[in-house]
Formats: C-alpha cells, sequence, structure tokens
C-alpha cells in the first residue's frame, strides 16, 4: 500500500445502477472469475417475511452480466436462500461451488454445489467448521482446496479468528487451525 501511494493513478467507482442497488441493502458481491454473473447479499423485500430489525431477511441473488457488461435484472437463489437470514461468502475459483452464512445456531457455514447449471441446497460444514460459536467470512483458495474462515470458537486469540481447513482427497473439509497470533 506504501508503495502503491508513490504512483498516482486514476481510479473510478460506478454505481452498478438500478438493477443492482435498491433502497435497502445490498452487500457482499461475488464476480465470477469469467465475469458472467455477480453473486450478492440483499434485504430488498420479497415477501412479508420480517427480521428482528424490521428490515427483510438477507438473500441471495444472482445478476447475469451480458456481452456488454451490463447487470440483469437480479434473481433470488431459492435453493439457498431460506426463511432466515443467509448471506453469500464465496464462489470457488470455477464457479461449482459456493459457501453462504445461515444465522442457524450462532451463526454456521454452508457449502452448495453446481448441478446441471444451478446451484443445489446448501449442506452444513461439519463440526470440522461449525462450531456453537458465530462462523462468517469465508473464502476458498484459488484452488478450492483449502478454506479460511472466521470464527469465534473457544482457543483463539480473541474475538473472531481466521482460520484455515484443508479438504482431503475424499472431499472432507479438516480440523480447522487457527492461524496463530501473527495474524490473529
Amino acid at each position: 500500500g506504501k508503495k502503491m501511494l508513490q504512483y498516482e493513478f486514476n481510479c473510478f467507482i460506478d454505481n452498478l445502477g438500478i438493477n443492482i442497488n435498491t433502497e435497502t441493502d445490498e452487500y457482499g458481491p461475488i464476480v465470477t472469475w469469467d465475469e458472467s454473473a455477480l453473486y450478492f447479499t440483499s434485504r430488498r423485500s420479497t415477501e412479508n417475511v420480517l427480521a428482528d430489525d424490521g428490515k427483510s431477511y438477507e438473500k441471495v441473488y444472482v445478476s447475469k452480466i451480458d456481452a456488454n457488461g451490463n447487470f440483469q435484472l437480479p434473481e433470488v437463489l431459492k435453493k439457498i436462500s431460506d426463511k432466515k437470514h443467509v448471506a453469500v461468502q464465496a464462489i470457488s475459483n470455477n464457479g461449482q461451488s459456493m459457501i453462504v452464512y445461515k444465522t442457524k445456531n450462532s451463526g454456521d457455514l454452508y457449502e452448495a454445489k453446481m448441478t446441471k447449471g444451478d446451484f443445489g441446497k446448501p449442506k452444513n460444514m461439519k463440526k470440522n467448521i461449525n462450531t456453537k460459536f458465530h462462523e462468517t467470512s469465508a473464502s476458498y483458495s484459488f484452488t478450492g482446496d483449502t478454506l479460511y474462515f472466521c470464527s469465534e470458537r473457544d482457543g483463539g486469540f480473541g474475538g473472531h479468528d481466521i482460520y484455515i481447513s484443508i479438504r482431503d482427497k475424499k472431499g472432507k473439509w479438516g480440523k480447522a487451525i487457527n492461524l496463530g497470533d501473527v495474524i490473529n
């Protein structure tokens, strides 16, 4: 960052427009590697069910991006979203896996797989990832075999610590390892 400050460069920030942005909250944008779709979380009203704060529950949306770079009207991912908060956290580099946060327990991470061009119902990432504490903010490595995420589990250095889990050859996520006091 300090090195970059030595050089002047132009940066433009453009609003993505009314197809994406509404008067409600939109956040957690993830563009696929091939720039064909934008996944994001929004609290726009899709039903009359409201959370404790009076806003609609978080849901995951996808907006396809056309050949001219225009964002199409977003659609809620019905197999991903449910009647409580669900927020997109990560999309694998190959676009075949998605991690979402759900407010189950104190907050757990779930993984959905792409089948026939559509993400299926997310599955709980189980005990190596989720605990009775809050887990969130997940990210895949480039190859998709390593997961970085935050957890408030016991044994950390305080608050949300960053953990790593490696996927084994059978596709199971390994025991979470705290990244240590240099990071946390």
